[in-house]
């Protein structure tokens, strides 16, 4: 929910991510929804798609995703280049019963 004041930036998105591939090739990691309704997303073209075979692995995981934030359809995203720019947050441990 903060990508946005920091567009022009690099900087860290966290957050449950949602993986959609479109029939073009395309892939969309959203964070904080899905589609349309996302605050955030991350963008894989379909000439880069290669390089991220696994990213379906992702979906529903806390994930950590790199990048300089930049504006598509006046939201925030960040564009994916390379896998390294996405990190999997470990989930909090159970709060252990007193």
């Amino acid at each position: 929910d903060q990508a946005e004041a920091h567009i022009g930036q690099t900087a860290t998105v966290e957050g449950k991510v949602s993986v959609t591939r479109t029939p073009g090739g395309e892939t969309y990691l959203d964070i904080g929804g899905t589609g349309g309704s996302a605050p955030f997303s991350a963008y894989v073209s379909r000439w880069n798609g290669g390089a991220f075979q696994d990213v379906d692995k992702l979906d529903g995981k806390n994930v950590q995703i790199t990048g300089r934030i930049s504006t598509f359809r006046d939201k925030p995203e960040i564009f994916l280049t390379d896998p390294s720019q996405i990190a999997i947050k470990p989930d909090a441990p159970a709060p252990k019963p007193q």
